[in-house]
């Protein structure tokens, strides 16, 4: 599938390249106008992206030319909203947010992942659950229009998005690979009592079923406006679980970067104080279908693939960095009884897993037919603060 994220209308100036701004990441996405160029979805009629620019005096004030594209100058760690103010932007881009129901303490979150018949992950339910400091209930906002953001899962990297073709009369939502197109544009409109969350796709706000399934659990939907308690939500600030850690499932111990040269090596053992082992979960930067991990303790540096093994690198922007830095989420090789294990197989060699090496290094290796192996390939998605 092409990616959405990655547009070949996008201009791009390495020499203008930030690795410390989330802003430099909105650029090499392409955002939406770019995604449906590159997905041929025929919503624009010729390849023109009207926030190109050449300097900053392209762009409004508020904003600054990156890479060829006029973006917003966030950086890449979430953002306090300031209190008692009724006019802030609470989707401005970049922001790791909580979807929090106005009239009780009950979250919108995502659940089981959904796979596909060869064992890839290509979504998820969506769920109103009770509120908990879980990535799962975390959202980062991408813009992909003016006043419109993405909600990307900080656990997942997939977009909270309506389904288009639910003839239900509340259309359901679910989490999918970010095309950035009209299921997934979300903007916040005050209400008396809260915000109300509207889609970009039919206008409606997005709620809650009037009927819960087992466990207490409802279904996220969206109906129209009304101003009502199940249509209402507070959105918060994500104080926590805006990033994640990878944790192996054979021997639980995370993955952490060295945070030096020659190499920025990527090690699972016990980490030191202070170790850079946290990401934030990107849509893949080569297909939105995977997911990439960007480092938190040096912001632009991506885990990728170079002669098998797995460094922290920034990136440089190519079509090959894109690709060794994309990971396709499978079912756990060591079987479907624990959900929150995956095993990623890299995006250019789909044969070949990450690994736990002997050598406490992260490298990718073609899959071996024993439980050692599949132990060591596979890896639990741990929230962090």
């Amino acid at each position: 599938m092409t990616s959405a994220l990655r547009s070949p209308c996008r201009r791009r100036s390495l020499d203008a390249r930030s690795s410390l701004s989330g802003a430099a990441h909105e650029a090499r996405a392409g955002l939406a106008l770019g995604a449906a160029c590159a997905l041929g979805a025929g919503l624009l009629s010729s390849c023109v992206d009207p926030r190109a620019c050449q300097a900053a005096a392209d762009c409004d004030g508020a904003r600054a030319c990156l890479a060829g594209r006029c973006v917003l100058s966030e950086r890449n760690d979430p953002v306090a909203l300031p209190a008692g103010n009724d006019d802030v932007d609470v989707f401005a881009p970049h922001r790791a947010i909580v979807l929090r129901r106005a009239d009780v303490d009950r979250c919108v979150g995502v659940t089981a992942p959904t796979l596909d018949a060869q064992g890839a992950e290509i979504g998820g339910e969506v769920r109103e659950l009770p509120c908990a400091e879980a990535a799962a209930q975390v959202f980062w906002t991408f813009p992909v229009s003016p006043g419109f953001v993405a909600l990307v899962n900080a656990r997942s990297g997939r977009c909270l998005s309506v389904q288009e073709d639910d003839s239900a009369e509340a259309a359901h939502v679910f989490q999918r690979p970010c095309t950035l197109l009209l299921g997934q544009g979300w903007r916040a409109t005050a209400t008396p009592d809260g915000m109300a969350i509207e889609s970009r796709m039919n206008g409606e706000a997005l709620a809650v079923a009037s009927e819960a399934p087992a466990a207490g659990e409802r279904e996220v939907v969206v109906l129209p406006l009304d101003g009502s308690p199940e249509r209402t939500w507070q959105v918060e600030p994500a104080t926590h679980a805006a990033y994640v850690a990878l944790t192996s499932a054979g021997e639980g111990r995370s993955a952490w970067c060295t945070g030096g040269p020659p190499d920025f090596s990527v090690l699972v053992e016990p980490p030191p104080a202070g170790a850079d082992d946290e990401f934030r979960v990107w849509p893949g930067l080569a297909d939105a279908e995977g997911i990439s991990f960007e480092s938190r303790g040096t912001p632009g540096r991506f885990l990728r693939h170079q002669f098998s093994l797995i460094s922290a690198h920034e990136d440089d922007g190519t079509v090959l960095f894109a690709n060794d830095a994309t990971f396709m989420v499978r079912a756990s090789l060591v079987g479907p009884s624990d959900q929150d294990v995956r095993t990623f197989a890299s995006k250019n060699f789909p044969d070949r897993v990450v690994l736990r090496a002997a050598d406490g290094r992260l490298r990718i290796s073609p899959v071996e037919q024993s439980d050692a192996f599949a132990r060591d390939a596979s890896w639990r998605i741990v929230s962090r603060d």
